[in-house]
């Protein structure tokens, strides 16, 4: 693999950009193409991590999460196997933790992980109900568990050593059905208790024969560096992005017009397959089930922050993954594409943290694979 030393021009040129936003053409957003009024950068890929054949440290299964630490090394979760493997920058394999097991470092199966800022990890082992917390040297430290609700997933780091994540509660209502409400909260690695609410959606709950089934609305959510909280509730009519200060303040609404797009039968097709994850009864393994899917396509399909405190809101109905960068103001900046995965575009996610672009196919055709993300 060819070493990498992209993330140096990669933050000059966005504090470039930055430099050239414009808060004072308040019409910007309502433009049909951006691109014309305002810088578009170009993303490639710079190198990749993952093989078909060889090294069993270089071989992922189903790559769950993935995201650059703060020493600059990229840390992937493979939830087939259990293992959070840790490569250097230039893409060599250092070690990995974890796996699949009983053990208080082993999970049952792990969702998402955050690379907190003084260098410890914590991962959400959703099935086995606790997070778990690893120290800066890759070393089991201890075990969050007895959380009042869910074990909180899709966590991300805040500075002072919280973080945020996704929770629910489910209720019995006065007419004896059942009520469900999905949570952005905000915890410390101290306590099972939150310490605030940023924002709530009421679920779908249906009750069944044998139980329940819980559709719980969508969020998206990212991080700054100087604590503020971004969130958008994923949504196929609305592009919005909410922003929050570290006490749970609204201080910023990114609100663009935004007209349905409906998929194309080729995907409706590709993803009806029977590729959702859920768990066993008993919570400790994942089985595959037939996915219901959504016949549009979302607006705002990702959400990442960058080290200077821009927003990128992905656009989900692009082809090609394409993103619309805006400062903490609100100002749209620049628009960014990265025309060389438009192949996998939809399918693909990315993960912007602490200086670095990440990127994985949900749903790949050959093997999965990490994309490491730079500027051309």
């Amino acid at each position: 693999m060819k070493k990498l030393s992209f993330c140096t021009g990669f933050a000059i040129f966005v504090v470039s950009v930055f430099l050239a936003c414009t808060p004072d053409n308040p019409d910007i957003h309502d433009l049909p193409d951006d691109s014309l009024r305002c810088d578009t950068l170009i993303l490639s890929v710079i190198d990749t991590i993952g093989v078909l054949e060889g090294l069993s440290e270089e071989i992922f299964g189903d790559i769950g999460d993935a995201s650059y630490n703060l020493s600059g090394e990229i840390a992937v979760l493979d939830r087939m196997t259990g293992f959070i493997s840790f490569f250097s920058s230039e893409g060599e394999f250092i070690t990995r933790i974890g796996g699949l097991g009983e053990s208080p470092s082993e999970f049952h199966w792990a969702t998402s992980f955050a690379p907190m800022y003084d260098g410890k990890l914590i991962v959400s082992d959703y099935s086995g109900r606790r997070l778990v917390v690893f120290d800066d040297s890759f070393s089991y430290e201890r075990e969050i568990q007895d959380f009042p609700n869910s074990v909180p997933s899709g966590i991300n780091p805040l500075p002072d050593g919280t973080f945020t994540g996704r929770d629910m509660e489910l209720l019995q209502s006065e007419d004896g059905g059942i009520e469900g409400e999905n949570f952005i909260r905000r915890w410390s690695p101290d306590s099972t208790g939150s310490i605030l609410t940023y924002t709530s959606s009421p679920m779908f709950v249906t009750l069944l024969d044998d139980g329940i089934d819980v559709k719980p609305a969508s969020f998206l959510t990212a991080t700054s560096i100087d604590g503020s909280v971004y969130c958008s509730v994923s949504s196929d009519s609305i592009f919005e992005v909410t922003g929050y200060t570290a006490d749970g303040v609204v201080f910023l609404q990114i609100s663009e017009p935004w007209e349905r797009v409906a998929k194309m039968q080729s995907e409706i097709d590709a993803e009806a397959m029977p590729t959702a994850l859920q768990t066993d009864d008993d919570g400790s393994r994942p089985v595959r089930v037939e996915a219901e899917v959504d016949l549009f396509h979302k607006a705002v399909a990702g959400l990442s922050v960058d080290d200077i405190g821009q927003i990128w809101v992905r656009v989900g109905s692009e082809s090609i993954p394409t993103f619309r960068v805006y400062d903490s103001a609100g100002n749209l900046c620049f628009v960014a594409r990265c025309p060389e995965l438009q192949d996998i575009g939809r399918q693909i996610r990315f993960q912007m943290r602490h200086g670095g672009i990440v990127a994985w196919d949900r749903s790949p055709e050959d093997y999965p694979k990490i994309y490491l993300i730079g500027a051309q």
